[in-house]
């Protein structure tokens, strides 16, 4: 029973424990990935309508190609501030025409971007800004939180349990007083009534005696009622 009882105040405290830990790692989770992407919003915007130059104030501007289109689709020219080979460019420029969204993230290889395109009028204008380490930090981030979530919640899987064993002991404790109790008082009880049901059964074979002359057995009696 008290396994039992252990048991579920474990398996109730963990769970609160759990849904604390998942709601404040995701929240800060969601409020950093947000953050990136209002910053990789804002950088697309701004170089979309800038002249090409280097934003060497800004890693996030810094870190950003500028393709032209004419009207048919071909790359007319493009304004590369980040380290990108001819092919590496022409994938990217591909990959984002081939969208039928304005706005949207592609990967080549192991690097990941955000694009924006414009319509300028007489062709197209698209703008790639690299992501890479944002996706970097947010997965480095996800790892950290596995990794001190899964430490935190083994060492307060340690101490539910230490704290379970505490709480329920004096309970335990005033179960098993009681039942001792429960157990020494039956005990008492069955002697004298082994005393009455003895006398009575010597009554019973002497029915044609006197109550006088069984007197005897009906002290007996009466002194296990006392």
């Amino acid at each position: 029973m008290f396994a039992k009882l252990r048991k579920k105040f474990v398996i109730i405290n963990m769970s609160l424990l759990t849904i604390v830990f998942l709601v404040i790692f995701s929240v800060i989770y969601l409020l950093t990935a947000v953050a990136g992407e209002r910053q990789t919003e804002f950088a697309l915007n701004t170089i979309m309508f800038a002249p090409p130059r280097p934003f060497p104030d800004n890693p996030v501007l810094a870190s950003s190609m500028v393709a032209e289109l004419d009207e048919k689709g071909h790359m007319v020219k493009s304004f590369s501030f980040m380290n990108m080979s001819q092919q590496i460019i022409g994938q990217a420029v591909e990959q984002a025409v081939q969208s039928r969204d304005l706005s949207g993230k592609i990967r080549i290889e192991e690097s990941y971007y955000a694009f924006l395109k414009h319509d300028t009028g007489n062709g197209t204008r698209i703008v790639f800004v690299d992501r890479t380490p944002q996706h970097r930090m947010l997965m480095n981030l996800l790892l950290t939180f596995l990794l001190v979530g899964s430490i935190s919640l083994l060492l307060l899987f340690l101490i539910s349990i230490y704290l379970a064993d505490k709480s329920i002991q004096p309970i335990q404790e005033a179960f098993e007083k009681q039942r001792q109790f429960i157990a020494d008082a039956s005990h008492e009880l069955r002697t004298p009534l082994a005393v009455i049901k003895t006398n009575l059964a010597l009554i019973t074979a002497n029915s044609e005696e006197s109550v006088k002359s069984q007197s005897r057995w009906i002290d007996y009696i009466s002194s296990q009622t006392d």
